[in-house]
């Protein structure tokens, strides 16, 4: 009898530490009576601001996860001036000219837009020159040893068609 009234008081105590008088949880002390959680240190602020790294997200909302990341003007700037105040991008070595021509390669595209990506193989008047004389000026196909002749007839076996 006497373990069984000593069990009970023991219990009856820690029921009456556990849960207060408003009902609140409190085995760990980590709900206050204002209901906020502090489990962590100040987690959320009480103007509900998240902070849980150092001032992560500041007073005005701007994100300040990195060293000035997004400055104040709204430019990002996580990379050494990669968005100028211009707003041309500059993430390589002038990749994006003032002119708006791509300079991603050695004058890859020219002023004039022709593509220059292989050695001279678009040329200035627009014909295919990827291979040797591939594509004649008249517009006849030279891709085989004459295999179109220049009356239209297909040479590719010889004398298939006459």
């Amino acid at each position: 009898m006497k373990t069984k009234l000593i069990l009970a008081l023991t219990l009856s105590v820690l029921a009456a530490n556990t849960f207060a008088a408003d009902g609140f949880d409190r085995t760990q002390s980590a709900i206050a009576a204002d209901g906020y959680d502090r489990t962590g240190a100040a987690t959320v602020a009480a103007d509900g601001f998240d902070r849980t790294g150092s001032n992560a997200i500041a007073e005005d909302g701007f994100d300040r996860t990195g060293s000035n990341a997004i400055a104040e003007d709204g430019f990002d700037r996580t990379g050494s001036n990669a968005i100028a105040e211009d707003g041309f991008d500059r993430t390589g070595s002038n990749a994006i000219a003032e002119d708006g021509f791509d300079r991603t390669g050695s004058n890859a595209i020219a002023e004039d837009g022709f593509d220059r990506t292989g050695s001279n193989a678009i040329a200035e008047d627009g014909f295919d020159r990827t291979g040797s004389n591939a594509i004649a000026e008249d517009g006849f196909d030279r891709t085989g040893s004459n295999a179109i002749a220049e009356d239209g007839f297909d040479r590719t076996n010889t004398a298939s068609l006459s």
